[in-house]
């Protein structure tokens, strides 16, 4: 029902403006919009007039549209200027939502609950608003000719609570009928082996669109994948979609820098430069240099795509280093040929390396001359959730004293890292690794880059860098870690996102390395990160909580790296 106060005046249709006094009965928004509306509509009228009645029909109109009846107000017009009091409005609730099938898409449902319910009151523009969306989201779930059949209504009651019955024909799903690659920076020969790889007889929907673009991007060989799907190609006899992939190369040169400081290392730099040979699609020629206080190297590399380029690839690397793990030099030089294969459940590359070692387990020991052929298998697993993501890697090597090693071992590394969001603003990242050289035949012959070492940032906080592990007594008299054939490293950090920027965290790290289990080494504390646009920022603080380890002085932990 509708009472209104009017003014007994008419308005003239020309350049008529209207405003709205809410009294806070009804919302500012829904004023605004209302206002919008009724001025757009009055100013389209043809009549030379606008009487009060009109003005008052069209109140109500537009309101229930928005949730709202049962309307009183008052109307004064001044010339070309209508302004209207509302006095009352009782709100339309919506008090049940039926949905037929039951058993839509999840991305579909919960779209009834972000986009059309608005603290609860039936709104019929947020209504027609969903029914459009929701056919999209059908659409992009692979119902492409999903509809709302005639059983779909509103019902109203006096006591003016709304009964949605939402009734949907989904219709047939539809297949992906094909994959055109389009490029002009590649032939049609390097394309059509793309495409060869591709599945096949896919079920058209957003999840199946998303796992082919990241199938396409794993290539490394391409900057951007766009994925467009041509409403007029659809054939709905066979219920098959074209789609098509354009693909953006690459640079042909690509240069990236990077520097930054950690309390490892010290200052860091690093400049690499990746050349793309357009004479052969999916070549890829790349040097880099890396230098610090503790490590200098240079590597030199080239990938040739295998008969598969989306999931295999080929890699020869050389390479020279030249570290400090400890207070004395290794240098080494190494030369490695590798198979990369990212079908299946694990991502797998398997590799030959042949590698020449230089080294002094101490400042006064001898030098020794190491020479190894080590075959390497690494698998590794991307794992991702709505509220977590993680990597998981096994490493296994070996090598047989008979074929150019020095001696024999078999080795073993298994790391995991997790990042659980908790809430909005709360994150937990967890890290376990465990590592370990079942058998060697000389012990004092392997060199550091076979050993294992812990402390420092990136390890057990709380402790000095590589200070963990196995030592020996040099002639000067110093106390040398050489690293273990065994290593064991938990990490738990708590973080606090302040902002997109700035955060906090708090930690406990354990670990050790050694040549016989043994116990861990703990450490505790906080810090800060600082998310810049060009790279992240890490300052702890860590306490050690292991006397038998080292002294229990306050460290800091300092970390920045930057790429350009």
């Amino acid at each position: 029902m509708l009472l209104a106060f009017m003014v007994t005046t008419v308005a003239s249709a020309q350049n008529v403006t209207v405003s709205i006094n809410t009294k806070n009965i009804i919302p500012e928004t829904v004023a605004k919009e209302t206002s919008t509306i009724l001025t757009s509509r009055f100013n389209r009228n043809q009549d030379a007039s606008i009487h009060p009645k009109k003005i008052i029909s069209d109140l109500e109109i537009t309101l229930l549209k928005f949730g709202y009846r049962q309307i009183q107000a008052n109307v004064k017009i001044n010339r070309n200027k209508i302004h209207i009091t509302i006095n009352d409005a009782r709100p339309i609730y919506i008090s049940e939502i039926s949905i037929q099938p039951t058993n839509l898409p999840a991305n579909s449902e919960s779209l009834i609950y972000s986009s059309f319910i608005v603290s609860n009151i039936f709104d019929q523009f947020a209504y027609e608003k969903f029914k459009t969306e929701i056919l999209s989201k059908l659409s992009s779930s692979g119902y492409v000719s999903a509809s709302f059949n005639e059983n779909n209504r509103v019902e109203i009651d006096e006591d003016n609570k709304a009964y949605v019955y939402i009734n949907l024909d989904l219709g047939p799903k539809y297949t992906i009928k094909s994959i055109d690659l389009k490029s002009k920076h590649f032939d049609n020969n390097f394309l059509c082996k793309i495409e060869q790889c591709l599945p096949e007889n896919l079920e058209y929907n957003s999840d199946t669109i998303s796992e082919i673009h990241n199938m396409l991007n794993q290539t490394r060989l391409f900057k951007g994948v766009d994925i467009e799907v041509n409403p007029d190609q659809i054939d709905h006899v066979s219920r098959s979609i074209p789609i098509v992939a354009n693909l953006k190369p690459l640079p042909e040169n690509r240069y990236i820098g990077k520097f930054g400081y950690s309390s490892n290392e010290g200052f860091i730099g690093a400049a690499s430069w990746a050349h793309r040979r357009t004479s052969n699609p999916g070549h890829i020629f790349q040097a880099r240099v890396q230098a610090s206080s503790k490590k200098y190297a240079l590597n030199f590399n080239y990938k040739l795509p295998g008969n598969c380029p989306i999931t295999q690839a080929y890699l020869l690397e050389l390479g020279h280093k030249q570290t400090i793990p400890n207070e004395t030099i290794t240098r080494q030089t190494d030369l490695t040929a590798s198979y990369i294969d990212r079908s299946g459940y694990f991502e797998k590359t398997l590799s030959l390396n042949i590698f020449l070692e230089r080294f002094q387990l101490t400042d006064t020991a001898k030098k020794q001359r190491a020479h190894y052929l080590i075959p390497k298998a690494i698998f590794k697993k991307n794992y991702y959730g709505t509220e977590f993501k993680g990597q998981f890697e096994i490493i296994m090597l070996a090598s047989v004293n008979f074929l150019f090693s020095t001696s024999r071992l078999f080795q073993f590394n298994i790391n995991n890292s997790h990042i659980h969001e908790l809430t909005n603003s709360f994150s937990l990242h967890l890290k376990t690794l465990i590592a370990s050289t079942i058998f060697k035949n000389n012990h004092y012959a392997t060199p550091p880059s076979l050993r294992f070492f812990a402390g420092g940032d990136s390890s057990v906080r709380g402790y000095s860098y590589n200070s963990l592990g196995p030592a020996l007594l040099s002639d000067s008299g110093k106390l040398i870690v050489i690293g273990g054939d065994k290593k064991i490293e938990l990490s738990s950090e708590l973080q606090y996102a302040i902002n997109d920027k700035f955060g906090l965290a708090g930690f406990l790290d354990a670990g050790n390395a050694m040549d016989q289990w043994q116990s861990l080494a703990v450490g505790a504390g906080v810090g800060i990160r600082y998310n810049l646009d060009i790279g992240q920022f890490k300052f702890d603080i860590a306490k050690p909580l292991s006397s038998k380890y080292g002294d229990k002085k306050v460290r800091l932990h300092l970390s920045f790296v930057s790429s350009f």
